[in-house]
């Protein structure tokens, strides 16, 4: 409130309060009257700053006397008692009559009444009554409840034989029940209760199955056998994976305009292994926003830090990048506050906090903690999946794929190890014949030049054919074992520079060889002529995927040529590599052979025109600027020609290595184990064919093995520090070019303090919020927790546990559910059993007038819950009931049917296009459907499903006739509703009413009532009569969707009863739970 103008002093004889208080209503300055009633009701029990007095103050008078101190009206703060009742302040202790602020809140003159007209803002008569009261009282005040640490609550003592109580949760709601007058009320039936809580536990129905067993189970242990069923299910980590989703800003487009697709699903899976699992939350949380931190972090560690990067990401041109890398942290902040702290802190970063004490600074201080993060933007029109830093992390639901071939190749490996113990007497032959022959050093003719690699030492390397021309090493020389003596080890950093070495052309002939040994499945270079930044032009050799590949190019991509082999090489091992091409300037006149054989290629590209020539250097071991090679590299020889078969076997067979030659020239008996056993590595690996075609089949192994990492194991964008971390600073009304004062990662000064043995880092952050005597993570998580199953958190602002927050409906309830749930070692799963194990989750649903008018948002929860179900249990229910559904666990995401034109109507260019999947992929649970941001699936956000652009903690619950538009008419559930029929008409019985009844138990988990089964009956007949005279509507209806109709079938009777199962799919009740 602004207090300035005329003071009044007003001079009130001594009396008791409640007298005090009555005359309140009745001064000289003509104040609005408050009614008796409220005075009465305000002095019941002592006011509680806290719940009574702060909101007030703070929804009508902080936004002007509140703690953003750099915006204060009139010098007052009413957030601060020692402003308030200063001397000449506005609150006089225990003299509402006296003081200012009961005066001007009362005032009928417009221009002193608080708050101002101008704010659109009146307090009513009770407010005013309870201001004044806590005036009388002595105006005391309090901390925000929120920021005090959870105090352990005596659980109250319900002596009544008449209320049930399974856990302490009922003892808190019993008493506050009564307290209000009121009474729990009973259980629901079983059928609602086994149907309530599998959708709660897991967003879908019971099986026919599972509801049977449980009406027919009669012990007192069969709902517990239920519930503990239901959290050992997959399916329970997908429903809490769902929610979390939203917490996260998930979504598989990276938004903005150009709203590109991202591969940050490996995360999801991520979640879902860790509810799946029952990963402590303490856990949960400090591997998700500094997994990377971790000493000895592993790749699923690094993999969950991928929740700070979920945010969105512009790939626009000529953007300022510091400007959109300010955004990215500011969202990390946003999102770790309001997920892990339920406090709304976006204000402060332009100035200090309106409602809450949050300070400018503290804002930045946290920021620091998010603000070291090396990362890149994405190139306009580009196609790149993840902005760095990124990592190719298996997801660890789809791992089974890479242990299945990790157990073939040790299978593969032992069939290796036979064929070894097999060679003693091809070996013994292969030496004779060796020491027979006279090993020629003569190589093909047509040598250009040879870089044998044999120094041993320095940082220049020569060519054989002309002394002359050298090579110089850069980025580190480190000399190593060769093929032949030695050879250079690349780390991807050194690479030899030789200058002009040679001059190939693409009207040329011209042959390259090397022997190579690659230790990275990474694109890797082992020689190059290219010039990056003109469009490649040149040359390389190159290792893709462990697959060879040459590169002849005038201007990439549309004038050039590209083959790849199909098989990759096996890592870690020697391999002879050689590239003949014939200078036709065709795909067809170049060859790769591998280990003296001609390899199978693919053609990527074959359309070169002109030269390839380029005045940049030859290299060893990279391009100009980028594709190191990793591993060792040898005898690389240019040729003029193009080699055949007979000189390719020549180089691969007469290059004996020195070391080999030398110990074949000793006689066996003679020979060293050191000796013998690399004279047989070098038979099996070269010369033996048998073991290498085993080798060539663990080279299969291992191409697999790429293909499904790259499946299983997209790019990903996660999180790192920067060797230096950034100065932080506070940023002048949070402009990226405006910095202020510096600061240092830190916490909100109005919470307590980061322990001294953290680092002042992320992961000292993470540890932190996860302190006993932090007030506020546990507290938000069972209060979201609470959401889920009641429809409303006991805080019901689940968001923002601020001074514009609620005031929790059973405080002393969610301080005792918060101390358990630390106390049990922060468990998750026992925390969802405790919820809905009680007789609070358990009671019915039913509602009488006089109960709703009380308390229509059952916040007191004398009824059980009832409340439409979320937008993806909506459409997982309709498929699970149908039969359609399909459960595989985790993966990419999905594209389900959607109205044609939605994703090109957004897209900047008009080209992009949604491409509907087929098969399985049409039928996942909805989790898994594709979230473009700027476009989100249609179906479930017409049931309110959100765009997942920032964290969203709470969704919105609307009722639109879209909805029913949905129901009736999206492909996805007029299929469901023909499969249902199907089901129906063949498990249903003999009779109609018997069929009615199956779907009904089917949807519903009940049989139908006589008022539902006539008028189902009815309009079967009604369907029937209609599609009898009109067959081809029958048929339209029954073939939409892809899944096929059971031919069997009689057209007319399908579809009438279609059109039955489409009405109990859009029956209130079926998408809904109660």
């Amino acid at each position: 409130m602004r207090i300035g103008g005329r003071r009044y002093m007003v001079s009130v004889r001594r009396t008791s309060l409640p007298a005090m208080a009555i005359l309140l209503v009745t001064t000289l300055f003509n104040w609005t009257a408050l009614p008796l009633q409220a005075v009465e009701k305000s002095s019941a029990g002592k006011i509680d700053f806290r719940r009574d007095v702060r909101p007030i103050l703070s929804d009508n008078c902080f936004s002007c006397h509140g703690p953003d101190a750099a915006y204060v009206e009139a010098d007052l703060r009413l957030d601060l008692r020692e402003s308030a009742v200063r001397a000449g302040g506005v609150i006089i202790l225990g003299k509402p009559a006296k003081s200012e602020l009961v005066r001007r809140i009362n005032s009928t003159d417009a221009d002193e009444r608080m708050p101002p007209e101008e704010s659109h803002k009146m307090l009513s008569a009770a407010e005013k009554a309870i201001l004044a009261r806590w005036i009388a009282e002595g105006a005391e005040y309090d901390e925000h409840w929120s920021f005090i640490a959870p105090q352990s609550p005596e659980v109250p003592v319900i002596v009544d034989a008449k209320v049930v109580i399974r856990d302490p949760i009922d003892a808190f709601i019993a008493a506050r029940l009564k307290q209000e007058g009121l009474a729990m009320s009973p259980e629901a039936d079983r059928a609602t209760l086994i149907r309530r809580v599998s959708l709660d536990l897991t967003g879908l129905p019971p099986t026919l199955a599972e509801l049977d067993a449980f009406l027919i189970d009669e012990s007192e242990q069969a709902y517990q056998r239920v519930v503990d069923r239901l959290l050992s299910s997959p399916a329970y980590a997908e429903r809490m994976t769902l929610n979390w989703l939203d917490l996260a800003r998930y979504a598989d487009t990276h938004g903005y305009n150009n709203d590109g697709e991202n591969t940050q699903w490996p995360w999801r899976d991520w979640v879902i292994n860790a509810f799946n699992t029952n990963m402590p939350y303490d856990q949960f949380i400090v591997e998700q926003l500094a997994g990377d931190l971790l000493e000895g972090a592993t790749p699923q560690q690094r993999l969950a830090t991928a929740f700070c990067r979920n945010h969105v990401i512009t790939s626009e041109g000529g953007i300022i990048p510091e400007e959109y890398r300010v955004e990215y942290v500011a969202d990390r902040v946003h999102t770790t506050a309001t997920v892990f702290m339920g406090l709304s802190m976006q204000c402060a970063r332009c100035h200090d906090h309106k409602f809450d004490p949050i300070t400018q600074r503290d804002y930045y201080s946290l920021f620091a903690f998010f603000n070291n993060v090396p990362e890149s933007t994405l190139a306009y029109g580009g196609k790149v999946l993840a902005a760095a830093p990124a990592l190719r992390i298996p997801s660890p639901l789809l791992n089974p794929q890479l242990q299945r071939i990790d157990q073939q190749v040790v299978a593969l490996k032992r069939r290796l190890e036979a064929r070894n113990a097999e060679t003693d007497k091809p070996l013994i032959e292969w030496v004779k014949e060796m020491v027979s022959l006279e090993q020629s050093n003569e190589f093909p003719e047509g040598l250009l030049a040879h870089i044998a690699l044999d120094e041993g030492q320095g940082e220049l390397t020569h060519d054989s054919v002309d002394v002359h021309r050298v090579g110089k090493i850069i980025g580190g020389v480190k000399w190593a074992e060769g093929k032949l003596n030695t050879s250079l080890d690349f780390n991807g950093k050194t690479y030899v520079d030789f200058g002009q070495l040679v001059e190939l052309d693409s009207d040329e002939p011209f042959s390259i060889s090397a022997w190579i040994y690659p230790t990275s499945n990474s694109p890797i270079t082992v020689v190059s002529k290219m010039d990056d930044a003109a469009a490649h032009r040149g040359f390389d050799l190159i290792i893709e995927q462990g697959r060879p590949a040459i590169h002849l190019i005038h201007h990439w991509p549309n004038n050039s040529i590209k083959k790849i082999t199909k098989k990759p090489l096996l890592l870690n091992a020697w391999h002879h590599v050689l590239v003949s091409y014939d200078g036709s300037s065709l795909a067809a006149g170049v060859l790769i052979y591998v280990d003296g054989q001609a390899m199978g290629m693919d053609v990527i590209a074959d359309k070169l025109r002109g030269t390839i020539a380029t005045q940049k250097p030859v290299h060893l071991g990279r391009r100009s600027n980028s594709v190191p090679f990793e591993g060792m590299i040898d005898e690389v020889q240019f040729y003029s020609k193009c080699l055949d078969i007979d000189h390719v076997q020549q180089l691969f067979n007469a290059q004996i290595p020195v070391g080999v030659a030398e110990i074949i020239a000793i006689e066996r008996g003679q020979r060293t184990p050191v000796q013998q056993a690399k004279l047989r590595t070098h038979y099996l690996h070269y010369i033996d064919l048998p073991y290498r075609k085993l080798l060539g089949e663990l080279g299969d192994l291992n191409q697999r093995r790429v293909e499904v990492e790259m499946t299983t194991a997209p790019p990903t964008m996660v999180m790192s520090e920067m060797a230096t971390p950034r100065q932080a600073t506070v940023l002048k009304r949070g402009e990226y070019d405006q910095p202020g004062e510096t600061v240092s990662p830190n916490v909100p000064h109005s919470l307590p303090p980061l322990p001294d043995d953290v680092p002042t880092n992320r992961l000292g952050l993470a540890q932190w919020l996860i302190e006993p005597n932090n007030p506020l993570t546990a507290r938000v998580a069972v209060n979201r927790w609470w959401q889920l199953y009641f429809g409303t958190g006991i805080v019901e602002t689940v968001e923002d546990f601020g001074s514009q927050g609620t005031w929790p409906t059973h405080p002393e309830l969610l301080d005792w559910l918060a101390i358990e749930f630390v106390a049990s070692d922060w468990n998750v799963k026992a925390m969802q059993k405790r919820i809905v194990m009680s007789a609070t989750y358990r009671q019915s649903s039913h509602v009488t007038t006089a109960l709703l008018h009380r308390d229509p948002k059952n916040q007191l929860l004398a009824r059980g819950p009832r409340f439409r179900l979320p937008a993806e249990a909506i459409r997982d229910n309709a498929l699970f009931v149908s039969g359609l559904l399909g459960q595989r666990l985790g993966g990419p995401s999905v594209r389900p049917y959607q109205p044609a034109g939605l994703w090109r109507d957004v897209s900047v260019s008009q080209s992009v296009t949604y491409k509907q999947d087929r098969g399985e992929d049409l039928y996942r649970r909805s989790m898994y459907t594709f979230w473009k941001r700027t476009c989100p699936p249609p179906s479930l956000s017409t049931f309110d499903a959100p765009d997942r652009e920032t964290c969203q903690i709470r969704r919105s619950r609307t009722n639109t006739p879209l909805q029913a538009l949905v129901l009736m008419n999206d492909p996805t559930y007029v299929e469901a509703a023909r499969m249902l029929a199907e089901r129906v008409m063949l498990e249903g019985g003999e009779s109609v009413e018997s069929k009615v009844n199956h779907a009904y138990r089917l949807v519903l988990a009940r049989r139908s009532r006589p008022a539902e089964q006539r008028a189902m009956l009815s309009l079967l007949e009604d369907a029937r009569t209609r599609f009898r005279a009109e067959t081809e509507k029958a048929s339209a209806l029954i073939t939409i969707g892809d899944s096929a109709r059971n031919a069997k079938l009689d057209p007319v009777e399908l579809a009438a009863w279609t059109t039955v199962t489409s009405v109990l799919l859009c029956l209130d009740e079926t998408i809904s739970k109660e």
